[in-house]
């Protein structure tokens, strides 16, 4: 019955639960939904993480590879970013895959970019010859909504988790030597982590959107903030997102940030200890 009425009545459906103060799924409107961190998992990658956002699931891995150093900075490395979603992947919103995925791409790297969380200097190798170059692939494996929030975190998680070998040039045969013993992990200089809020018929603010959520809200922000207190990346879209509300999902976004942003650190280190033995 109560389907019946989601399917034919979605937003009468949910009203009548926000009205209570409760979503459909039973979490409270502030609540963000159960956080499992996974790093490390991926054996034939250079850094990895597995994130779960309830049932949203997202995948990283990080391909370091030797490379040319750009030509207008000799003593820098790339860091590339790419966003899949496969077709068996659930849950699409508003978007094709494609276009999705593309949007998820464009504004990590944004996010990613602004916070400067990794000096892309410290990826050079040798001046004018040799750098790193670090592809990290990102799939969306289930959404089940706010599959942003998932892949950034997914992102650091796996790059926190990056070790790369020692790598020297050899002066007469110019030639790069790799010493895989060696390795050393990448210094982030931030930590940033996205939260996403939905506005719903602009009387109510929710955090963490389903699917079912996103396809119903009227408007949202995304805040991404960072570890030292500012913000890297801010957005918001649609009505009642003015004035007080708008600094209400502000804040409510920089609360939960704090939280998962403890919750990463914690796994990435428990990760990095377990190695140790």
């Amino acid at each position: 019955m109560a389907e019946n009425f989601l399917s034919c009545q979605p937003d009468e459906y949910y009203q009548r639960f926000l009205d209570h103060e409760i979503r459909p799924d039973g979490r409270k409107l502030n609540e963000y939904r159960y956080l499992n961190i996974g790093i490390g998992s991926i054996s034939t990658a250079d850094g990895s993480a597995v994130l779960k956002i309830g049932k949203t699931t997202v995948i990283c891995g990080v391909r370091a590879q030797l490379t040319n150093p750009p030509i207008l900075k000799p003593n820098h490395g790339y860091l590339v970013i790419n966003v899949d979603i496969p077709g068996i992947s659930k849950g699409l919103t508003k978007y094709t895959n494609d276009d999705e995925a593309y949007t998820i791409s464009q504004i990590i790297q944004e996010m990613v970019s602004n916070s400067k969380m990794l000096d892309l200097k410290s990826l050079g190798i040798e001046h004018k010859k040799l750098s790193w170059v670090l592809f990290c692939d990102i799939i969306i494996c289930n959404n089940d909504g706010n599959a942003l929030d998932a892949c950034l975190l997914a992102l650091v998680g796996a790059l926190k988790n990056t070790r790369l070998p020692h790598v020297t040039v050899d002066e007469d045969e110019d030639i790069p030597i790799v010493n895989s013993v060696t390795k050393h992990e990448l210094v982030l200089r931030e930590i940033p982590v996205c939260v996403t809020a939905a506005m719903f018929r602009e009387n109510y603010v929710i955090i963490d959107p389903n699917t079912e959520e996103e396809k119903l809200s009227s408007g949202s922000i995304i805040v991404c903030s960072l570890e030292k207190g500012g913000i890297s990346y801010m957005s918001s879209v649609g009505a009642g997102l003015e004035g007080e509300r708008k600094v209400e999902m502000f804040e409510r976004a920089k609360f939960h940030s704090e939280r998962i942003r403890k919750e990463l650190v914690t796994a990435c280190e428990e990760q990095a200890q377990s190695m140790e033995y």
